[in-house]
């Protein structure tokens, strides 16, 4: 159902994905993380959150779960390394 639901989006999602990363990667960067590490965590976060709109437009998440979810993936990029 995921692949689906990006296959449909593809275009949409293509285009938004520059500025995306873009703004994901700058969120990195400012918690003090490495440049070059601040563009993986872009890509990461940027496929969660593909992930969590496709769970909350299926019904599988709510708007208060997606929240958290977020939230705390940006507590996890500004927690320092061990």
């Amino acid at each position: 159902a995921f692949l689906v639901y990006v296959a449909s989006r593809k275009d949409e999602i293509d285009k938004e994905r520059p500025a995306s990363l873009e703004r994901l990667r700058e969120r990195a960067v400012a918690v003090g993380g490495h440049r070059r590490t601040a563009r993986v965590v872009a890509d990461l976060m940027w496929g969660l959150e593909i992930f969590l709109e496709f769970a909350q437009s299926v019904g599988g998440m709510d708007q208060d779960f997606v929240a958290a979810a977020q939230g705390a993936l940006t507590q996890l990029i500004a927690a320092p390394a061990p």
